[in-house]
């Protein structure tokens, strides 16, 4: 071979520097004369390493293909950004072809294995999980790396030499140990003779010991946020909880089990979205639940015939049970729900009430048992199908039995008249007066009937069917009722087949109209084929609708004609829906787990508004905004509801909406909301605030506005740059307005910038530029250039101006004199962000970096790889050292200048970034979208809070300010003390469970 080892690496800063040292460690390897005996060689030969970058998409080139091909083993230098790089997994695979994966070796500059390395490192051919030899030379800064790199790199020696690790350290360290012997028992003996030696370990261990703290407080909060994206308000706080410091504990204060706790407990929520918060667990798969009005109480029932009533305030499970044995026989549970404050089972023989706490408050027994049962869905009645053998004469008969849900009373019986046996669907009217239920003969070849029972006039009307089998049976909003059935022999062979529906007259049972819709039958068909009207008004309009879903389809119908409004398919199996009493929404819950809101009309989906429910969805119910679900064999019930903060200082209803930005004057007293009713037109009602009373005390309409772009520049006054070329002052306390603009005419071609000390604002208009001083409220500087400004920045002293044309050409124009140059010529320029410091500057370019340039020394400081254009975000923070940048992957990074690094990295993807604010005294940085509001705290670089909607957060007052829509509302911040107060209010003294520590790690 040709070449001892190939370094592959992806030509970024980080990752060259340890690729240049890698190599050149490596053949000035000193390998001892005793090893060079065994292995009968003196030296690491050769080790090849390109000086290029690859373009993306070209071949690797007949020079690097030869290198490979001659190479002994690969070395590939690993950090998170490595997968991205198409040429060294091109390289990793051309080595893998030509030598296979043993000698493929890794060296780790930054990040966790699992998400550096290359997926090819971690599998072997079969796709069996393997762990790659890997150095790690990952370190805080060059000094920690350098160091690392001096031990890490004979680990890869000896690889390459084949020859055991722990010989080449030792010889190693032997000839260390001979050089430095004389240093080290000074340096002893010093120790002793202060006892510093022990006070340093100790030191030292107490350090290595609060450091285990504070990564396992970490990785409870990481365990915690898991749990409540699993849909576990309850116990993801109670896994927080495990991770919080107090003084009692002695665990250090660690920001992100705050966090995770904030999270888990809805801290700012505006109660807008359905959102998890409990899962119910039970011993075993459940069968079926109800819920009752209030959307507080649930009661259900699991495959071992046990009964549990729960709390959905706070999780609780107040009763759990099994039914009795009856004659050494179970009494099989038929159905459950609620009357009133009573949960109410029927089973076999018995049909029983009970309180929250499972005390009987009565037991009634049919004398023919129950086979069927059916809970009113507005807790008056229970109807209760049995069937009745005569011994005499030898004949059998069913009715229908009504029993007042309240009182375990029976108060009815219908019996059946059609010779064909009722079935389990039944139903109550909301009135309460009429029953409606279904007849299941078994075939296709006896008639079949929808029975329709009045409770007022005891007289029943037998509609027939077409189909042994009905599917669903429902009043609807107009009086009527609807009957949907299909052939019996279809449903059970899961055949393709016609499903009929009917709307019939409840008082005569005459047919008013009927359609037919196509049922694709399917083995895999877990779906349920359910009804629902109703007549809803929006503006202005009257709206009469009945719903019908085959398995994959629903269909919205004229309630009066049957005539097809919309249609639309799902991509799994309808198990149910609901309607909007509101709007033209209707929400649909399909087998995959997922819970979607449809527009009735259209059919069109709200993206935006689909729900992750669970794994798989079975059965779904809401009660007063409660919505509780039950999954395919699943031991859990899923509960999500629409959580709102209640505990805010204030709360503003506007006259507009909110859209766009918010500020806040120096102090924090005042602040402003940037609302609109008309965006499209540029046209915003600025709204100021009182900061300690939430109440409005100003507002100004800004024609022309730009969509977040507002600002203080004093205690009361607020500008508001404009598209045409203009800047409105606003007096906040005496309500006054004032405009300096730069042209008589508006312009509609205008960049603007703003310094970053808020003194200045320039703008270009096609060859113009324009500097206005917002103290003095002048034009002060102005010129023409010989380029078109695209994009435009302004230095902090109002004297230098910045321009970058169509082309990406960028130009530096001395504001004063009128004159520009070219600069950065070398790259095509996107962006030009200036910092506090007039001599630095951040430069975007077209070939993937961003680069810090220093005026001074004509260098660039730093080289970021940086994917970004002119609408993406950087920022430089007060000291110039930290960078706040979001590019075309929409991940929110700060990066060290001083460190030449990334500190911190969202682990997901936001909005685009509107701006942030820094709280100086507390070294926190909040940074704001369209819709969400994170406070990231500097010192530890982890999340203190998030609020949706939070559009400010005003450190002097420790007030978030939230708004969506018309509404406005101010929360205090929630300290640690506050949450943990929190958690007791609402779930009491309820602590994880011993098998839920094991589970959860927390033990």
């Amino acid at each position: 071979m040709k070449y001892d080892a190939f370094i592959s690496y992806r030509h970024l800063e980080r990752d060259m520097f340890v690729a240049k040292r890698v190599h050149k460690a490596l053949e000035t390897t000193k390998i001892p004369r005793k090893i060079q005996k065994e292995i009968g060689r003196k030296k690491i030969d050769r080790v090849f390493r390109d000086q290029e970058e690859l373009p993306i998409g070209s071949d690797l080139g007949s020079n690097i293909e030869a290198a490979l091909r001659e190479a002994a083993f690969l070395v590939v230098i690993c950090s998170p950004q490595t997968k991205d790089s198409y040429w060294v997994m091109k390289e990793i695979d051309t080595f893998i072809a030509m030598h296979g994966r043993e000698n493929i070796l890794a060296v780790l500059v930054d990040g966790e294995p699992a998400d550096s390395f290359p997926p090819q490192l971690l599998t072997d051919e079969n796709g069996n999980l393997v762990e790659p030899l890997a150095a790690d030379v990952r370190g805080k800064n060059k000094k920690e790396v350098k160091k690392k790199l001096k031990t890490e790199t004979l680990r890869l020696a000896a690889s390459i030499l084949h020859v055991d690790y722990d010989d080449l350290k030792q010889r190693h360290r032997e000839r260390q140990m001979r050089r430095n012997v004389g240093i080290a028992a000074a340096i002893a003996a010093i120790a002793v003779a202060f006892g510093g030696y022990t006070a340093y370990n100790l030191a030292k261990i107490n350090e290595e010991y609060q450091q285990k703290l504070v990564n396992e407080a970490r990785v409870i909060a990481a365990t915690s946020l898991d749990v409540l994206d699993d849909g576990d308000a309850k116990t993801a706080a109670l896994v927080a909880m495990e991770g919080i410091g107090t003084e009692e504990n002695g665990r250090p204060y660690v920001t992100d089990p705050v966090f995770a706790l904030s999270q888990a407990l809805g801290t700012y929520n505006l109660g807008l979205n359905l959102e998890h918060d409990l899962k119910l667990n039970h011993d075993v798969n459940i069968s079926d639940f109800a819920i009752n009005e209030d959307g507080n109480r649930v009661i259900s029932v699991d495959n071992n015939n046990k009964i549990y009533i729960w709390n959905l305030d706070n999780g609780e499970c107040t009763f759990k049970k099994p039914v009795d044995v009856v004659e050494e026989e179970d009494d099989r549970i038929r159905a459950v729900g609620f009357a009133g404050d009573i949960a109410v089972v029927a089973s076999d023989n018995y049909l029983r009430g009970y309180n929250d706490q499972g005390e009987l408050q009565y037991e009634y027994a049919p004398e023919d048992g129950i086979t069927f049962a059916k809970v009113d869905d507005f807790g008056k009645y229970v109807a209760i199908k049995s069937s009745h053998y005569d011994e005499e004469t030898y004949e059998s008969f069913d009715f229908i039995e009504v029993v007042d849900a309240t009182t375990g009373e029976s108060l009815k019986k219908y019996e059946n008249q059609t010779g064909v046996s009722y079935g389990a669907v039944m139903m109550f009217n909301k009135d309460g007066d009429t029953l409606y239920v279904e007849h299941l003969p078994g075939n296709d070849e006896d008639q079949n009937y929808a029975s329709v029972i009045n409770l007022k006039t005891d007289t029943i009307i037998d509609v027939p069917v077409e189909g042994g089998a009905i599917l669903d049976v429902a009043p609807t909003k107009d009086g009527d009722f609807a009957v949907v059935s299909m052939s019996y022999e279809a449903i059970t062979s899961f055949e393709d087949t016609s499903m009929h529906l009917i709307k019939c007259d409840s008082k005569t049972g005459e047919v008013k109209w009927s359609r037919d819709f196509e049922h694709n039958g399917d083995a895999l068909d877990s779906s349920y084929t359910k009804l629902g009207s109703r007549i809803v008004e929006t503006n202005g309009v009257e709206y009469r609708q009945l719903f019908v879903n085959t398995s994959k389809k629903m269909f919205t119908l004229d309630l009066d004609t049957g005539e097809e409004v919309s249609s639309f398919t799902t991509n799994s199996y309808i198990e149910n829906f609901m309607m909007s009493g509101t709007t033209q929404l209707i929400f649909v819950g399909t087998y995959d787990g997922k819970f979607a809101y449809y527009d009735a009309l259209t059919g069109e989906v709200k993206d935006d508004l689909i729900v992750d429910v669970a794994s798989s969805l079975i059965q779904f119910d809401i009660k007063n905004g409660v919505f509780v679900s039950s999954g395919f064999r699943s031991p859990n019930l899923t509960v999500l509801k629409f959580n709102a903060d209640e505990d805010y200082v204030a709360k503003t209803e506007m006259d507009t909406g909110f859209y766009g930005g918010a500020a806040m004057s120096p102090s924090g007293d005042t602040y402003v909301l940037q609302t609109s009713n008309d965006a499209a037109s540029n046209a915003y009602t600025c709204r100021i605030f009182d900061t300690a009373t939430g109440d409005e005390i100003g507002t100004i309409d800004i024609d022309g506005g730009r969509y977040g772009k507002l600002y203080y520049i004093d205690e009361d006054t607020i500008i508001f740059p404009t598209y045409s070329g203009a800047v409105i002052y606003y007096s906040v306390s005496d309500k006054k307005t004032e405009e300096v603009k730069i042209s008589e005419e508006d312009l509609i071609s205008t960049d603007y910038a703003i310094s970053t000390n808020l003194k200045y604002v320039a703008y270009g208009d096609d060859k113009e530029f324009y500097v206005i001083d917002t103290q003095a409220r002048k034009i002060i500087y102005s010129g023409e250039v010989d380029f078109n400004f695209w994009n435009i920045a302004v230095s902090n002293d109002g004297r230098t101006v910045y321009g970058i044309d169509v082309y990406g050409k960028a130009y530096k124009v001395n504001a004063i004199s009128g004159k520009s140059r070219p600069i950065f010529e070398d790259y095509k320029v996107n962006d030009i962000q200036t910092s506090q410091d007039d001599n630095i500057i951040a430069v975007i370019t077209e070939d993937g970096y961003l680069r810090v340039y220093n005026w001074d020394t004509k260098e660039a400081e730093n080289t970021i790889e940086y994917y970004g254009d002119d609408y993406s975000y950087v920022e430089f923070s007060k000291d110039n050292n930290l960078l706040y940048l979001q590019g075309d992957d929409l991940y929110f990074r700060i990066y060290d200048r001083q460190q030449d690094k990334n500190v911190f990295l969202m682990n997901n993807q936001i909005n685009d970034l509107s701006y942030t604010i820094y709280d100086e005294e507390k070294n926190q940085l909040s940074i704001f979208n369209y819709t969400d509001m994170y406070i990231i705290d500097l010192n530890s670089y982890g999340f203190l809070d998030y609020a949706e909607y939070g559009r400010l957060y005003i450190p002097q007052a420790e007030v978030i300010v939230s708004a969506y829509g018309t509404t406005m509302i101010e929360f205090n911040v929630k300290t640690q003390d506050d949450l943990i107060k929190k958690v007791k209010e609402r779930y009491g003294d309820a602590e994880l469970t011993e098998l839920q520590k094991l589970k959860y790690l927390v033990q």
